[in-house]
């Protein structure tokens, strides 16, 4: 059980506020009390918003443990290649600080992981104003990791690992490491989500697309309609295509381009959930409504590069995930795509949603990662 050491309020009493609120806040166990629970509950809701760049984390550790060497061991370890990027682009980027530089801004990064691999150093001299001795001593001895959340901002997930040496901290990471990668991916899709969508209820645009397709899915306010089908020429290359909807949403910066389009067919087979289908009809969606910088240009699927599928569920529909590159036919552009094609059993049909990015000389998993975001907010009707 973790134990949460209250800072104290009054600087002029500190250390008489801090053995208070141990006593107020712990039984004779180590227990936490429904008292100090219902403070800390209180005080989580008046933290403020954690920082940090999108989807990273920040590893503090002793000055001992402050070495290229073991950085670099770190860094092979806890990489994860997100599928489907050429980049291979880490699913969580780490940076790492010491931990007599933790105090300020620090405090309110979103994702924080502590190491220490002897007693009382500085990590652990943190540590110890969150967790008990008992619970440190016990996670020394098991290889064991602590863990809390919302300490100095929210939403924010702290983890501990405290060792004898740096190969248990490793050993331990190695076991570990996707529970821990898992628990801050969580965590930063919570904070993500809060930045795409900074405002409650839905706007015009959600509501155009719940009209036309019959789908909720929750249109960030940056977003613009870029397509919908209305005229009879498009009608008519809906029908060439086999799609019975066309719907397609844009957000530009002056750098980047985040795309989704969203578009339905009836349910015919299962032959509609494989790869090879899937990918074929995206190009014929690209070809006939997504056109590139010149009137012979258009979207495709990079052929060279075999898109990374797997399958899931999103909101209890069945899902088949397809993540590649494209490019455009007849010109230079190209970059990552996303491509979720649901089977709405209910309604008979197949839900495609499938985002894609042009950011030159960025990293690209940030892009993707927000798209996906959003997709998980689809809900069909």
């Amino acid at each position: 059980m973790n134990n949460f050491i209250k800072p104290a309020y009054y600087i002029f009493c500190l250390l008489l506020a801090i053995s208070v609120s141990q006593c107020k806040e712990q039984n004779g166990d180590g227990k936490q009390t429904a008292t100090g629970q219902q403070e800390r509950d209180s005080n989580e809701r008046s933290l403020a918003s954690a920082t940090g760049t999108e989807f990273t984390y920040l590893i503090v550790v002793d000055d001992e443990l402050n070495t290229p060497e073991f950085r670099q061991s770190l860094s092979e370890i806890l990489h994860d290649p997100f599928s489907g990027l050429v980049s291979k682009e880490s699913s969580l980027k780490p940076s790492f600080l010491t931990a007599d530089a933790f105090s300020g801004l620090q405090k309110r990064q979103a994702n924080l992981l502590f190491l220490s691999s002897r007693a009382n150093d500085d990590a652990m001299g943190v540590m110890l104003e969150v967790f008990s001795q008992e619970s440190v001593a016990e996670a020394m001895e098991g290889r064991g990791i602590l863990t809390d959340k919302n300490l100095w901002a929210r939403p924010q997930q702290l983890a501990y690992i405290p060792a004898q040496n740096e190969n248990e901290i490793l050993e331990t990471l190695r076991q570990n490491k996707r529970l821990l990668l898992n628990m801050f991916d969580r965590n930063e899709r919570q904070r993500v989500y809060s930045i795409i969508y900074p405002e409650r209820g839905q706007n015009e645009k959600t509501e155009q697309l719940r009209s036309a397709l019959g789908v909720q899915l929750k249109i960030p306010a940056i977003y613009r309609v870029a397509k919908e089908l209305s005229d009879q020429e498009e009608e008519d290359k809906l029908l060439q295509t086999g799609l019975k909807t066309f719907f397609w949403i844009r957000n530009d910066t002056r750098n980047v381009a985040n795309n989704i389009l969203v578009y339905t067919q009836d349910y015919t087979s299962e032959e509609q959930l494989t790869q090879s289908y899937i990918i074929n009809l995206r190009n014929k969606v690209g070809e006939a409504f997504v056109p590139g910088p010149t009137d012979t240009s258009y979207m495709q699927t990079e052929p060279i590069i075999e898109p990374a599928m797997s399958r899931s569920t999103l909101n209890d529909l069945p899902v088949v995930i397809n993540r590649g590159h494209w490019r455009v036919e007849g010109d230079f552009m190209g970059g990552p795509f996303t491509n979720f094609t649901l089977l709405d059993e209910k309604n008979n049909r197949v839900i495609t949603l499938d985002g894609f990015v042009y950011a030159p000389d960025q990293a690209k998993l940030p892009f993707i990662k927000r798209l996906e975001i959003i997709f998980s907010t689809l809900k069909v009707e």
